[in-house]
């Protein structure tokens, strides 16, 4: 909010960046789909320090794709 108010020579439309916003909520569900599988598929165990980096990449990867992928497939058309 306060950068859109800053914002005074070329502000986004109030309702694009609402919808964004709601996008980039919803995209958390495939990513946790997403997430699951990359689990079972790389065999993650709990309790090691190399598996505790893997998940925060593997998590951070899966969110942010997600959130890029509905983002632009709504922005962009």
């Amino acid at each position: 909010f306060y950068i859109y108010e800053r914002d005074k020579l070329d502000p986004e439309p109030r309702k694009l960046l609402i919808i964004s916003f709601i996008l980039g909520a919803l995209s958390i569900f495939p990513a946790v789909l997403l997430e699951l599988g990359g689990e079972k598929y790389l065999g993650f165990h709990q309790g090691d320090m190399l598996e505790t980096a893997k998940y925060a990449l593997m998590i951070g990867f899966a969110e942010e794709i997600c959130k890029y992928v509905f983002v632009i497939w709504f922005a962009y058309p």
